[in-house]
C-alpha cells in the first residue's frame, strides 16, 4: 500500500483499486526525526555480484532517504511532473533491500521537513533523470543535506562517480546522455505505467491539500 497522489493505491499490473485517504498532509511530529539511508540492490540478479562488489568498494545500488515514516528517492520520468516519490521504507517490489544506514538526526520537524520535500519535488522533474550526474543517489545526498545530515557512504556512489569521470572524458563530445534506467528496471515512461506503478509510489506533494 503506498500513496499515489493523495491516494492509497493497491494494485496489480492491470488493476488498480484506489481509495481517498483522510489527508495529504503528512503527519506532524514535533520532535527532530532520525534519517535512514535505506540501500537496495538495483535488481536481484545483482545482490550476488554486489556481494561481492561492496567488500571492493562499490556497487550497483538503488537508495531512498526515509525520514518521518516515508521513503523518498528520485525516479525517471517520460512525461511531465516531478521524479521524487515516495514509498514504504524498506519496501520495495523491484528493488532488493539490503541494509540501512543511519545519517543522524534531522535538524528539522513536521512542516519544515514537509517543506523541504516539496520544494525538491519542485526541482527534480522526472524528466530531468540522468542515471550517472541526476539519480537517486545524487537526490538522496541533496536530501540529506537539506536535512542537516550525513550523505551516503562512498561505496554506495563509488560506481556512479566513475562512470561521470568516464563519461566527461570519452563520451560528451559524442553527445552521449544516459537518462534512461536500464530495460530491466521500471520507467515512469507514460500514465499508464503509473497506473501500474501506483502500489508503490506517491507523486503528492507533502505538506499540500
Amino acid at each position: 500500500w503506498l500513496k499515489f497522489a493523495g491516494f492509497y493505491c493497491s494494485c496489480s499490473l492491470s488493476v488498480c483499486m484506489v481509495t481517498p485517504t483522510s489527508s495529504d498532509k503528512p503527519a506532524v511530529k514535533t520532535d527532530f526525526p532520525r534519517v535512514r539511508l535505506h540501500i537496495y540492490d538495483i535488481h536481484w540478479s545483482a545482490t550476488a555480484l554486489n556481494a561481492v562488489a561492496k567488500s571492493l568498494g562499490f556497487g550497483v545500488y538503488h537508495v531512498g532517504v526515509e525520514v518521518s515514516g516515508e521513503e523518498w528517492s528520485f525516479y525517471h520520468r517520460t512525461i511531465p511532473g516531478s521524479g521524487v516519490m515516495a514509498n514504504i521504507p524498506r519496501r520495495h517490489p523491484y528493488h532488493c533491500f539490503r541494509e540501512t544506514v543511519e545519517l543522524g538526526t534531522s535538524r528539522w520537524s513536521g512542516d519544515k521537513v514537509a517543506e523541504i520535500i516539496s520544494d525538491l519535488q519542485r526541482q527534480w522533474p522526472g524528466q530531468t533523470y540522468e542515471m550517472v550526474d541526476r539519480n537517486c543517489i545524487s537526490f538522496c545526498d541533496e536530501l540529506s543535506k537539506r536535512l542537516g545530515v550525513s550523505s551516503s557512504p562512498d561505496w554506495v556512489k563509488r560506481l556512479p562517480q566513475a562512470m561521470s569521470q568516464f563519461m566527461a572524458t570519452h563520451a560528451c563530445s559524442a553527445g552521449v546522455r544516459l537518462s534512461h534506467p536500464p530495460a530491466c528496471l521500471p520507467s515512469l515512461a507514460h500514465a499508464d505505467c503509473e497506473e501500474d506503478l501506483g502500489e508503490w509510489i506517491s507523486v503528492r506533494v507533502p505538506g499540500v491539500a
